[in-house]
């Protein structure tokens, strides 16, 4: 899914000063684009407004040409938060068939599609029959991802979601998430505080600066489709972590 912007800024009510403004701006189908920045840097302004869920003030967004909102409608959107926001009267499967139930059943929801999603998120049959609290923050995120993806998005929008979770879980995460886009051809967004977090999962990282926030370096990622150990310990991974730095360094 290609996303492109122009011209946008967005200005929350009672303020006089955007906190958003992108004068131009393309992200590339199947690609994998991190936004970074400081705290209150718009970043998650940013990832709202491409969702359908925040409306900019002035200026255009469209994704594949059409609005936000048609492609969220459409469930051509998946959309994970930094926290799971599961339903805990729900079990974990009832959770990830949300989206099915909200589309009003029209999406595919066979068992051997589930089933094939379940594996490809690292879920067992076990997992899908708990409810929320009865699993790990973890397990939860996985939950939280089998959902987004229930619905086969052309993109994937994700906001801080690995923010919460112990440096082993979420190295896995990372791992997981960067293997799935590529698998499934998913358009992939992720919003992040985390430099090395960025490098390691994108093909490309966006810098915020600060008030209003503005795309202050775009930073390609040329490095292996797969990024084990070998490729984050390598001096290209290590440059690129420099290089993102250097630019966040720039505007803080």
């Amino acid at each position: 899914m290609v996303i492109e912007i122009d011209s946008l800024s967005h200005t929350f009510s009672g303020s006089t000063a955007p906190a958003v403004e992108i004068a131009r701006l393309t992200l590339g189908d199947e690609s994998f684009v991190s936004i970074v920045g400081s705290s209150g840097s718009g970043k998650s302004t940013l990832l709202r407004i491409i969702a359908g869920l925040l409306n900019p003030t002035a200026g255009q967004i469209s994704l594949d040409g059409n609005s936000p909102h048609e492609k969220r409608h459409a469930g051509e959107l998946g959309f994970i938060f930094q926290s799971p926001t599961l339903l805990p009267w729900r079990t974990a499967l009832q959770n990830i068939l949300l989206p099915c139930e909200l589309q009003g059943g029209r999406l595919k929801n066979r068992q051997h599609d589930v089933n094939a999603l379940l594996s490809l998120v690292g879920l067992s049959a076990e997992d899908t029959r708990k409810r929320p609290s009865q699993l790990s923050g973890g397990m939860q995120m996985r939950v939280s991802l089998a959902r987004a993806l229930i619905t086969r998005p052309g993109l994937l929008l994700m906001d801080e979601p690995f923010a919460a979770l112990d440096d082993i879980l979420r190295l896995q995460l990372q791992e997981e998430v960067r293997r799935i886009h590529c698998e499934q051809n998913i358009a992939s967004v992720l919003v992040t505080h985390n430099i090395r977090e960025a490098v390691a999962m994108s093909d490309r990282v966006l810098v915020l600066g600060d008030q209003p926030a503005q795309i202050t370096a775009d930073i390609a990622v040329e490095l292996p489709v797969v990024r084990n150990n070998d490729v984050r310990r390598s001096p290209e991974f290590q440059g690129l972590i420099n290089e993102v730095t250097d630019a966040l360094h720039q505007v803080v």
